[in-house]
Order: structure tokens, then sequence, then C-alpha cells
């Protein structure tokens, strides 16, 4: 006759605490398919430059990020978005189009500094 005894362990409600991650992660993959096409090429230039930054004891990673590190970071990525995307060589609103590098570059480095922030302390 097989015992009735369970383990505590296999009693308890399991509770995936890591499938959270990769939910958001997810939910931004999905997200950024979503966005104009113009603008998926600069997010992937803003990727590449922040994925070169992400090392420890990086500038990215500070406390308080230098204001004149954040805008030669900005004047390379616009740089490299005139060169790379067809798209952006179209744009008619030249401020606009450096408004919107700057706002995707502060969101990437501040997801990238909360997500190390969550998985490093």
């Amino acid at each position: 006759m097989e015992s009735m005894y369970m383990p505590y362990y296999s009693t308890s409600p399991y509770y995936d605490i890591f499938a959270r991650n990769n939910d958001e992660a997810r939910d931004m993959v999905y997200m950024r398919k979503m966005y104009p096409q113009a603008m998926r090429e600069i997010q992937g230039v803003v990727d590449d430059e922040c994925d070169k930054m992400e090392y420890d004891g990086s500038l990215m990673f500070d406390e308080y990020p230098d204001r004149l590190m954040l805008e030669r970071l900005h004047r390379h990525i616009c740089e490299r978005v005139g060169d790379e995307c067809k798209s952006m060589a179209q744009c008619k609103d030249k401020e606009m189009a450096d408004d919107t590098i700057s706002v995707m570059l502060c969101n990437e480095m501040c997801r990238r500094r909360n997500r190390r922030r969550r998985c490093c302390y």
C-alpha cells in the first residue's frame, strides 16, 4: 500500500518569480514591434549603443549619469541614424527627430538601469 505522505514543498503553491521578468521582456518586444518603421530603426541604433555601454563601471550605471556624456552619446546616435536609417533621411523636422532620439535613449538607459538594479542588488 502506498503512503499518502506528500513532502511539504510539493503542497505549497509554486510562484515563478523569474517569469515576471520574462513577461516584461516579452511585453517590451511585442510593443516595439508596433513602433512605426522609422522608430524601429532608431530604437535598433539606440539598443546597439546601449549594448556597448553595458559593462561594470560604465557611466550608464552611475548614480547620476553625466549630462555631457548623454549629449555626446546622443550626437553619436544622431550621426549613426542619419547614416544608416533611410526613413530618417526623409524626416522633415530635424528637431523632432533629435528629441525622439533623446527620449528613446533616456528610456532605454532607464530600463537597463532598473533591470540591473533588480538583478544585482
